[in-house]
């Protein structure tokens, strides 16, 4: 498959400031197959400052302090900050008692962020359907009121994306429904790997959400006319006839960056006008060699 070669941008229209970004990887996407210590033993020698991880993966929601520890004393072991913890919780769904154990097992991921010094939760606005948009958008609303005063006192950051197959999977419905929310603890994460299910132009979606975007996710993706219909554990979210993912997400890949359709060098020019200063977290899935993990990071450093 051919490199893509970026294309320019529009002029700023937001603020020029320069920032600094935090280059992270999340690694169990990437490197879910190595023990923890190997895969951030590859992930510092690749080039990355920080990490983020996935639960419960690595760790549970629930972790015992001796968990707990052991994954510090990893941490401690590398020269990697754990910048956030991931996960999907059906904040959601229109079924009572599944939100309101979503809701619990999440207090238990922040109050984990908290005692391991991340700053950051990162989920999908997930556990509901298209089907009953209005109750589900109604019982997510609920789960996020019921969940500020907790971020208020520890100081973690709740980072939201809409997600391909869920409730909300278009840019333009997560990004209002976050401005809704209107809470300083609540932040809109864009996935690059998902931009043709949230719209089309990334840079212009980065740009509209401005402020409010707190996190990014950064892989390629080919638009969907070009995804090959079969499931591939390498890149591959799911296709468009697969009968296993049809019904429940939408198309889209995890590339490495620089392999699919999405045009970096607007989205870096997009992320600099509106001074992001932010964690970009590489999310490509399945990489095999250390060189492409190298290739990843330096594509991140470009933004």
């Amino acid at each position: 498959m051919e490199e893509r070669h970026f294309a320019g941008v529009d002029q700023p229209r937001i603020r020029t400031e320069v920032a600094l970004m935090r280059i992270a990887a999340a690694e169990t996407f990437m490197l879910g197959h190595e023990s923890l210590p190997t895969s951030l033993r590859r992930l510092e020698a690749a080039g990355f400052d920080s990490v983020e991880i996935i639960v419960p993966h690595r760790i549970a929601a629930d972790a015992s302090a001796a968990e707990i520890a052991a994954v510090q004393r990893e941490l401690a072991n590398s020269a990697l900050d754990l910048v956030a913890l991931s996960g999907g919780w059906p904040l959601a769904a229109r079924e009572e008692d599944r939100r309101a154990s979503g809701v619990a097992e999440l207090r238990s991921v922040i109050e984990l962020a908290h005692r391991l010094g991340c700053a950051t939760v990162t989920s999908e606005i997930n556990g509901g359907t298209s089907q009953a948009e209005t109750e589900c958008i109604d019982a997510f609303r609920k789960s996020i009121e019921q969940l500020t005063s907790q971020l208020e006192t520890t100081g973690v950051r709740l980072a939201l994306e809409p997600h391909p197959g869920d409730v909300v999977e278009k840019h333009d419905d997560g990004l209002a429904l976050i401005r809704e929310i209107d809470h300083p603890s609540v932040g809109y994460l864009y996935c690059l790997p998902h931009t043709f299910v949230l719209g089309d132009d990334a840079a212009k979606m980065i740009r509209d959400a401005g402020t409010l975007l707190s996190y990014v996710h950064v892989a390629d993706s080919n638009r969907q006319q070009k995804i090959v219909v079969g499931y591939r554990a390498k890149g591959y979210a799911n296709a468009l006839e697969t009968d296993e993912f049809r019904d429940t997400m939408t198309a889209h890949e995890h590339l490495v960056p620089g392999k699919g359709d999405i045009d970096f060098v607007a989205v870096s020019q997009a992320l600099r006008d509106i001074g992001y200063d932010g964690v970009l977290s590489a999310v490509p899935f399945a990489i095999q060699s250390d060189v492409e993990l190298e290739h990843v990071q330096q594509a991140l450093r470009s933004l």
